[in-house]
């Protein structure tokens, strides 16, 4: 299976996820190595590290986040390879669907597949099972306002406001890592 994160410019909160997905929160572990992570941007800084107040923030949650982050520019290539889309907000899913429209059943911003994956009950299969899940709940379980579903973006913001995006993302993360862990009859009585 492949994810591919995107976020704008693919220095903050696009690797911050797929960084915490592959790493792992709270002590949950993150996926396994055969799932591939990937990240992009939709106005990426190409070449650019991982914003130094993001690093930070990651690190304040105990994330080794080491070398070798650097910025890419989102591509239709990138999209129709990616089973799972993940999308720091709806702006840039919009834009990924503008990019690939075949690629609208499976893509989400991370926050609202989170909140899909809080609603699974006994899927079951990892992340494969979690988003055929997501594709049939899509709609159903909607947030209080539409823009809870958006990650704010840190870029040229304070530290403070880096740690508090760092913290969502880590939330929405681990509820997907929880949801893919749990067995095919957890939410069977």
């Amino acid at each position: 299976m492949e994810v591919l994160v995107v976020c704008t410019g693919n220095v903050c909160r696009s690797p911050a996820v797929e960084l915490l997905l592959r790493r792992g929160v709270d002590g949950r572990p993150g996926v396994p190595e055969e799932v591939r992570l990937a990240s992009a941007g939709i106005r990426a800084m190409v070449g650019e590290p991982m914003a130094a107040r993001t690093v930070d923030a990651l690190r304040r949650l105990g994330v080794d986040v080491g070398p070798g982050h650097r910025a890419r520019q989102l591509t239709a290539e990138m999209v129709t390879r990616a089973d799972l889309v993940l999308a720091a907000s709806r702006l840039h899913r919009s834009a990924v669907v503008q990019l690939q429209p075949d690629a609208v059943e499976r893509t989400f911003t991370v926050t609202e597949f989170a909140r899909y994956c809080s609603e699974e009950q006994g899927v079951g299969g990892g992340l494969p099972a979690l988003a055929s899940f997501a594709v049939s709940q899509r709609g159903l379980v909607v947030p209080r306002r539409p823009e809870d579903d958006d990650l704010r973006d840190p870029w040229g913001k304070s530290a403070r406001v880096h740690r508090a995006v760092v913290w969502s993302i880590a939330d929405a993360v681990g509820e997907i890592l929880s949801a893919a862990a749990r067995p095919a009859d957890a939410g069977v009585a």
